[in-house]
């Protein structure tokens, strides 16, 4: 598959999907996809950082267990 013009792609560690709130429910894929697709036309670096405000408001105080990276590309 091949990239055109101005598409985003997102890379992530599983600790942005493995994130927990305080019911022990994941952030998971689909809640990734939504913040991903409500940013989509944003520059890379707001979609990074929208990422990381969602998953963090969804673990409230909960300190991250596992590592969590985010790359985004636009092409």
């Amino acid at each position: 598959m091949q990239c055109a013009d101005g598409d985003l792609v997102v890379f992530y560690t599983d600790g942005v999907t493995d994130a927990i709130d305080t019911r022990c429910e994941d952030f998971g894929s689909e809640r990734l996809e939504k913040v991903v697709a409500m940013n989509s036309g944003e520059t890379a670096e707001r979609v990074v950082s929208s990422i990381f405000l969602a998953v963090g408001s969804h673990a409230g105080n909960l300190d991250a267990f596992d590592d969590q990276t985010v790359v985004v590309v636009r092409t």
